[in-house]
């Protein structure tokens, strides 16, 4: 199967480069491909929305230094002023592919304060903004007569040239036929989201498991800071309950962080308070919780106007309220659990890898701007400015030679691999009590011992050659989280969302 541009990945970053390709190129056959359905991506999960300046009371020099901050200025300016002066004119794109940002009585963009933030400059839609986003642009992507859309297929491997040096295209399983599928491509996009399903508990859907750094690691990709995983300070934490994000727009509009006794106690730790960065906060939370022994804090929104739950968080309310709680009345039990993956593939602010014609955007690439921490919000301007960039350096690229792509040479694995399931769980629930919010070097380098153990154990259990969905899936699982393992050994430094309890 043959198409000039293969996009890896149908969240924020996958669709907005898909549709800036066919703006671009009115010629160019633009293939996106989604491991599930085309509306199922991290970026449907994400609450709070997009940080730009476009206040007159706010400027690009705030913004860039609200991030270096929070990133423990473990980057460097250029990179982040190159990514976020592209804010405003990201906004304006999206809003010509009808997305549609809550605006005030006097048609001005709503604009919130975030944890870090110095000013109020996250546009958004109502507290669902990642849902419109996807469901907007999944919606124009759809109706392009340029993208053609292929989900339920699953990336098994990047497909190079015999020199190993460039990137052709991709192999795919396509999950209804169990068919394995290869696809040229002039420029290959990784757009595969984070790593969050990787601990036993998340913000992420079940899908955020690296599939798209794991498969670029195995061939030789540059990668960087996998163990920087920011932790969300605020999600529903409740016995035999799925967890789910409470954004951190509830205290920027006044939620205060209570611990299990009713103690306010954020104000003790930062001078932000309940605003201060997301790592500050989740630490904070956790060392609450170890001092009470409780499984838990409360986040108390009582104090709202009763109106602000309609206008500004419907979708959290409802939610609650599912799970027998009235926010408006009763304190939401919450505790910090993996969100977001600071680091991945390293890429410049083109998105290019250090493989030929592959690109990595959105969560799974590391551009930098996060520094040791990501600002709120700041996600989602990276990955729609990064998009853009990428999409515009492909098209400069000369036409490779016209390779008609051979089946690849790949069998279906017929095997139960629930027991591997199971003992991989055990593995990720360990990855948590161990490198999680805080990190123990003796517990790491226990872990260490039992995943080598692991993964040559499950790669001689089954023959070269075979895969399916779920050895595919396991593999991607235990070599990531090996090398997240083997990296939170080696770091000699606390900065940012990386915390060691004894260096």
């Amino acid at each position: 199967m043959n198409t000039d541009h293969l996009v890896i990945g149908a969240g924020i970053a996958g669709l907005s480069h898909a549709l800036y390709l066919a703006d671009l190129d009115p010629q160019a056959r633009i293939l996106l491909v989604s491991k599930v359905s085309i509306n199922e991506s991290n970026t449907q999960y994400a609450q709070g929305g997009i940080a730009a300046v476009m206040s007159p009371e706010d400027n690009l020099a705030s913004h860039v230094a609200d991030t270096l901050r929070a990133g423990d200025y473990a980057t460097t300016e250029e990179v982040v002023r190159g990514i976020l002066k592209c804010g405003p004119e990201i906004v304006e794109d999206l809003t010509r592919w009808g997305v549609r940002f809550d605006r005030n009585d006097q048609g001005q963009y709503h604009l919130v304060r975030e944890g870090g933030h110095s000013h109020p400059r996250i546009l958004h839609y109502k507290d669902y903004t990642g849902k419109h986003l996807q469901e907007t642009l999944a919606q124009e992507a759809m109706r392009h007569p340029q993208i053609e859309l292929m989900d339920h297929w699953m990336l098994v491997d990047l497909w190079l040239d015999e020199e190993k040096t460039t990137c052709l295209g991709g192999d795919f399983l396509a999950l209804s036929t169990q068919e394995f599928i290869r696809v040229s491509a002039q420029t290959t996009a990784l757009c595969t989201g984070g790593v969050g399903a990787l601990f036993p508990k998340s913000s992420n859907p079940k899908i955020a498991t690296g599939d798209g750094i794991a498969i670029a690691r195995k061939n030789g990709v540059r990668t960087e800071l996998l163990s920087y995983v920011q932790f969300h300070p605020t999600v529903y934490s409740a016995p035999d309950l799925p967890p789910f994000l409470i954004s951190e727009a509830l205290r920027g509009h006044g939620a205060l962080l209570r611990d299990i006794n009713g103690h306010r106690f954020m104000p003790e730790i930062d001078d932000r308070a309940e605003l201060a960065p997301r790592d500050v906060v989740s630490r904070g939370i956790l060392a609450q919780m170890n001092r009470t022994e409780a499984s838990h804090v409360w986040l108390d929104a009582t104090g709202f106007d009763p109106s602000d739950w309609d206008t500004y968080f419907p979708s959290i309310y409802a939610q609650c309220l599912r799970y027998g709680i009235d926010p408006s009345q009763a304190w939401i039990p919450v505790a910090p659990m993996a969100h977001y993956l600071c680091g991945g593939i390293d890429v410049d602010v083109y998105g290019r890898t250090s493989l030929d014609r592959l690109y990595a955007l959105g969560e799974c690439s590391h551009t930098g701007l996060h520094g040791a921490n990501r600002l709120a919000s700041n996600s989602l301007t990276e990955a729609v400015a990064v998009a853009k960039q990428a999409a515009q350096h492909a098209l400069t690229l000369p036409k490779n030679t016209a390779e008609e792509a051979p089946a690849p040479q790949r069998k279906l694995l017929q095997a139960d691999l629930s027991g591997w399931k199971a003992h991989v769980l055990t593995l990720q629930q360990e990855l948590m009590e161990v490198g999680g919010v805080v990190k123990s070097q003796p517990g790491l380098e226990a872990l260490e011992k039992k995943l080598t153990q692991a993964i040559a154990e499950f790669n001689s259990a089954y023959p070269e050659g075979y895969t399916n969905e779920s050895h595919a899936s396991l593999s991607n699982i235990l070599s990531l989280i090996h090398a997240m393992v083997l990296e939170s050994i080696a770091e000699t430094r606390n900065q940012g969302v990386f915390y060691k309890s004894a260096l």
